[in-house]
């Protein structure tokens, strides 16, 4: 006969082997997971770290990369710690969940946090898709260039890219597309190798006349937006936790593939800074001097370029679609949306046409939220979070309450955290904006094609632009607007489709605020669902099911009522029949 004690222990061990096994039957192990981080952090990192080790000098550089990898690693185990505590506490998060990070800021800080999480996740994945197009728009030029021994443009080699992966961003979304992670990994690992046997190779004759610039602080903060972005892949690190078999070693692979990823960035950064100097390029691709070697790493470069861009877009092109509410088919709807997309990253690409600029605006913005302030904030609300003894539900903190329950020690490391992602992001964000906007301008591809036809040099290479900049400046021919160009260019497009959205959500054609839950569908008649400003079309249809449901009440009770009025009849003429025969 089992006892009180066993029972309690058989309870306790079917309790923790339930909470053990929330993670995937068949999902990623923790080797796979490793993969995956790493080649979602490494890639553009690899070949602007050395420049960002130049700009900030070398013991300085070694500084913040050292700062950098130990901070982000200790953020990547806080988003493991807030998705392991969902899952424990809402069991609708063990199954499935389409967007992991927008409802680890619902339910640490509300449906605004939520907001605010996806239009930032948005930001930084179309910005990130701008910045692999034109890298690997770069490396193909330069690939290409090498062989026929002639430039045809990166302007148009853009243009080529685009066309080409065009199609592909059709597709619907890349489902079990792991091996495309695996290989995107494999040939950064390849083009890393082939980079330091360059270096290595240059650093003998190159050394002797190389020139390390003097340090400035100004450089060392535009250095900053490249060293951030080198290692901010967070923004899908709850959907690679969510995928595993058991997310509770998402930690383990975090801190293995942050020590590889550490182990790539600093030899080619310490390496690159001592052999070429002030002599680098915006890529230290082009600074190897061995032919063949700069044409292997190209190639394996502008690979894991396509590939992530590929991968990076299509969550993107997803949030559009859900915005306008497009059919899960293919059809003139997608077509249409994921064509302005696409013409939209063109757009900026040719109006930016160096790459560096936008790594390191995304690096300042949209990295250190993700990456830094996000997954602090939301891990000191979850922790700090309690029961409500009325609604049995668990009750979102005041920032006061998460000052009181938080350990001081947590709260300290924290809250240096926060402080030093917001200072580097600022810091950051205003330099590249300022060198973007007069000492490192760039002629946009789409100004390049007009006017004097030694514009068209202004985006080929930075020997070209430097020297056409000083005949620019001599000839007064670029006018002060033209530099102002491409900033308001952007913004009227940001403003234009904000005002369209806007009218489009006034008119009840587009939802303009998110569902309450994006992991689970709510009941029809749950109050929840209508709190997500459902369209016209949603509208008219939940109208017809709910007049559906109550028709369909209706003639229950009419029937019902009729069985009962039947039964009464007949019990009448059983007690008619009685009192005859009495």
């Amino acid at each position: 006969m089992m006892t009180k004690e066993s029972s309690r222990s058989s309870e306790k061990y079917a309790l923790r082997v339930e909470f053990e096994q929330f993670g995937k039957p068949n999902g990623l192990n923790w080797f796979t997971t490793t993969l995956f981080i790493v080649a979602d952090m490494a890639g553009g990192g690899v070949v602007a770290m050395p420049i960002a080790m130049l700009q900030s000098g070398g013991i300085a550089g070694a500084i913040i990369i050292a700062i950098l990898c130990v901070a982000f690693c200790y953020t990547a185990h806080l988003l493991s710690e807030n998705w392991t505590i969902m899952c424990e506490r809402w069991s609708v998060y063990k199954e499935h969940c389409r967007k992991p990070y927008p409802e680890m800021a619902y339910r640490a800080m509300g449906s605004n946090a939520r907001s605010f999480c996806s239009s930032t996740l948005n930001v930084m994945l179309f910005g990130v898709s701008v910045v692999y197009l034109l890298l690997s728009s770069h490396i193909i030029n330069d690939f290409v260039s090498s062989i026929i021994g002639h430039s045809i443009g990166f302007c148009y080699t853009l243009l080529v890219v685009a066309v080409i992966l065009w199609p592909i961003t059709l597709l619907k979304s890349p489902q079990d597309f792991w091996w495309a992670i695996v290989v995107a990994m494999l040939t950064t690992l390849f083009s890393v190798i082939l980079i330091l046997v360059g270096t290595s190779i240059d650093y003998s004759i190159c050394n002797a006349a190389s020139y390390t610039p003097p340090f400035h602080i100004k450089s060392l903060l535009l250095s900053l937006g490249t060293f951030m972005f080198g290692y901010g892949g967070h923004a899908v690190f709850p959907t690679i936790q969510h995928d595993m078999k058991n997310p509770k070693h998402f930690t383990q692979s975090a801190i293995v593939a942050f020590c590889i990823v550490t182990a790539m960035y600093a030899p080619i950064s310490m390496l690159g800074y001592a052999t070429y100097g002030d002599s680098l390029e915006e890529s230290i691709i082009n600074s190897i001097q061995t032919e063949w070697i700069q044409r292997g790493a190209n190639l394996f470069i502008a690979m894991h370029c396509i590939l992530t861009l590929t991968i990076v877009i299509n969550p993107l092109n997803q949030e559009v679609e859900q915005l306008f509410d497009v059919p899960h088919h293919f059809g003139w709807h997608r077509f249409i949306l994921r064509t302005t997309v696409m013409m939209a990253v063109v757009f900026t690409a040719e109006s930016v046409p160096k790459f560096g600029p936008i790594l390191n605006v995304i690096g300042g913005t949209t990295v250190a939220l993700t990456s830094a302030i996000l997954p602090t904030l939301y891990n000191l609300y979850l922790k700090a979070s309690t029961i409500d003894p009325t609604t049995k539900k668990y009750k979102r903190p005041t920032i006061i309450e998460v000052i009181e329950r938080t350990p001081k020690l947590r709260l300290i490391i924290n809250f240096f955290v926060i402080v030093l992602a917001i200072v580097f992001g600022i810091a950051t964000t205003h330099t590249a904006i300022v060198e973007m906007a007069s000492t490192h301008f760039t002629m946009p591809c789409y100004l390049a094609y007009f006017g004097n036809p030694a514009h068209n040099l202004a985006a080929e290479s930075p020997k070209e632009n430097r020297a056409m900049q000083i005949l620019v400046d001599e000839d007064n021919i670029v006018e002060k607007w033209y530099i102002q160009a491409p900033l308001l260019l952007i913004l009227l497009e940001v403003l234009t489709i904000c005002v369209i959205r806007s009218i489009l959500a006034y008119m009840g054609i587009v939802k303009y605020r998110h569902k309450r839950d994006e992991c689970y569908k709510a009941p029809i008649l749950d109050s929840s669902y209508f709190a997500g400003g459902p369209t016209y079309l949603e509208r008219k249809k939940r109208h017809h099911e709910t007049n559906h449901i109550i028709n369909a009440e209706l003639d229950r009770w009419r029937s019902q009522e009729f069985l009962w009025n039947k039964g009464r009849e007949h019990y009448n003429e059983q007690n008619l029949t009685y009192c005859q025969q009495d």
